[in-house]
């Protein structure tokens, strides 16, 4: 009886191996059909655990201002592709008045401060959830723009991972970046716009 259960199974396992694989490359090529471009940005309520963890070595002068609340931490991420062969996810972390626009109007200066940090990565992996609405884009860090107070991040592996309500202009939950090796920084919520798109 055990034998014929085995052959049965072997069967029944030879009949579903091809139809999974060919499931797997169906999903596969789905996945290469459609590009995900986003801008996300949202406030990091308190700049220390457990929004940002270990805490940021900042100057004093400038952990007094945010502690008054006359200056915030704000997280902001934009994913675009910049050819066929290569997307590139650009974090940037700045300090700004809390009376300020979110998004701000224009790009933050790229100096210190207000930025505090300014990254380039490699989007090698992009997994785009339908429901819930979330995402993770994960890569290898390739350039720093503004070298963060943790030290420079380019060669590390990481992170981007976000809920979306929807495409066009929307909002987004538990926006977070994490840079392997280093530390991890979230937003509980951020707003900014969401596509998916054809590839050209």
């Amino acid at each position: 009886m055990s034998q014929l259960l085995n052959r049965r199974s072997i069967v029944k396992l030879a009949g579903i191996l091809p139809v999974a694989a060919a499931a797997a490359k169906a999903t596969d090529n789905r996945s290469r059909q459609f590009k995900v471009e986003f801008f996300a940005e949202g406030v990091i309520p308190v700049l220390g655990w457990p929004f940002i963890a270990p805490p940021p070595p900042l100057p004093p002068e400038i952990l007094e201002e945010i502690v008054a609340g006359r200056l915030e931490g704000r997280l902001r991420a934009t994913l675009s592709s910049r050819n066929k062969n290569r997307k590139v996810l650009v974090a940037q972390v700045y300090l700004a008045p809390p009376s300020s626009p979110l998004p701000a109007a224009q790009d933050p200066p790229n100096t210190t401060p207000p930025t505090t940090a300014l990254f380039e990565m490699d989007a090698q992996e992009v997994i785009l959830s339908g429901w819930p609405k979330t995402l993770v884009v994960a890569g290898i860090v390739i350039a720093d723009r503004v070298i963060s107070p943790y030290g420079p991040f380019q060669g590390r592996s990481a992170a981007v991972t976000l809920g979306f309500a929807g495409e066009g202009r929307t909002e987004f939950t538990m926006f977070g970046v994490t840079v392997a090796g280093s530390h991890v920084a979230y937003c509980p919520t951020a707003v900014g716009s969401f596509h998916v798109r054809g590839n050209d």
